[in-house]
């Protein structure tokens, strides 16, 4: 799997235990025509499988899941760089902040999620 072009989209993990909040992240995420999805998950154990076998570039993660947080698996993973966390509870943004993640308050809006996108395949493409 070589770098990410600016022609082919980024993968991305999406994550919320919540089946119309999986839905809703996944069609905004479509909309940004930047970015397929490799992958769902609905909790911090099946993320952690679809990330070891699907590799993705990012990772869209709810914050509350039912057997954890969106910081269980960011910590387990090292994955900082390359994930967004989204979230109705916007008392975790500062937290989110401090720890240089991106976070998006629900609902997300595809103009949003596209930037956040397009900064992580240019940071992609600088480190090769």
């Amino acid at each position: 799997m070589g770098m990410t072009s600016e022609n082919k989209p980024i993968s991305v993990l999406v994550v919320d235990d919540e089946r119309h909040g999986l839905a809703a992240i996944k069609d905004t995420i479509l909309d940004t025509r930047v970015a397929n999805i490799c992958a769902q998950a609905s909790s911090v154990a099946e993320a952690m499988e679809a990330v070891e076998q699907t590799q993705p570039d990012c990772l869209v993660l709810d914050y509350h899941l039912s057997d954890g947080n969106a910081l269980d698996i960011v910590t387990a993973l090292h994955c900082e760089d390359r994930t967004i966390i989204i979230s109705a509870d916007n008392s975790k943004k500062e937290t989110m902040a401090r720890l240089n993640i991106p976070f998006i308050q629900k609902p997300a809006n595809s103009h949003e999620l596209k930037s956040l996108f397009l900064s992580m395949i240019q940071t992609k493409q600088k480190k090769g």
